[in-house]
Order: structure tokens, then C-alpha cells, then sequence
């Protein structure tokens, strides 16, 4: 009798020891996934590029895309990575960019 519950309990240990290989098995293509979703999703998140230096410029909750869109004496907000500045637009230049201007 006493063989049988150990063997019983090897039977079962081995069992849970298999199921919880099994779990990590199907579990890990998954964990990778949204791993790799995570890490793009860093790369375009506002506030890492903001944390990199950049900075958001908005005219009464319209996001500045282009010199045009601002005009001298115009308020402008600025986002920071760790706050907002309001400014006002003294002077506009606009620069032509080509395939050669890294900016």
C-alpha cells in the first residue's frame, strides 16, 4: 500500500511538474509578442520622444505641424517632458528642406 501512494505521488508530481512546462511552452510566443508590441509601442509613444528633448507646440489645442500655421504675436503653448510653457511668437522663418537637411 505504501508503494502505491508514493508511486501516486511521483504520478503527480511528475504530471504537475509537465503541465507547468506545457503553460510556459504556449505561453512564451505570446509573452514575446506583446513584448515586441511593448517595445514599439516606446519608440512612437509622444512622451518618450518629449523625454529625448523634442518639444509639442499647440495653438489653442491644434498641434503646430508647420511654420505657416504660426503668425508673429500669435500665444503658443509648449509641451515638455515634465511641463507646459506658454509663449509668444516674436519672429517666423521659414526653411526649405531637402533630402540633404537633417533636422
Amino acid at each position: 500500500m505504501n508503494q502505491r501512494v508514493t508511486y501516486a505521488q511521483q504520478a503527480v508530481t511528475t504530471m504537475l511538474n509537465r503541465e507547468r512546462q506545457l503553460r510556459q511552452q504556449l505561453l512564451k510566443p505570446s509573452q514575446e509578442r506583446l513584448h515586441l508590441a511593448s517595445a514599439k509601442l516606446d519608440l512612437v509613444s509622444p512622451l518618450k520622444t518629449l523625454s529625448r528633448g523634442y518639444a509639442i507646440v499647440s495653438d489653442q489645442e491644434k498641434i503646430v505641424k508647420s511654420i505657416d500655421d504660426l503668425h508673429v504675436g500669435e500665444d503658443v503653448q509648449v509641451r515638455l517632458a515634465d511641463g507646459y510653457a506658454k509663449t509668444t511668437i516674436k519672429l517666423t522663418e521659414k526653411e526649405e528642406i531637402d533630402g540633404n537637411t537633417n533636422i
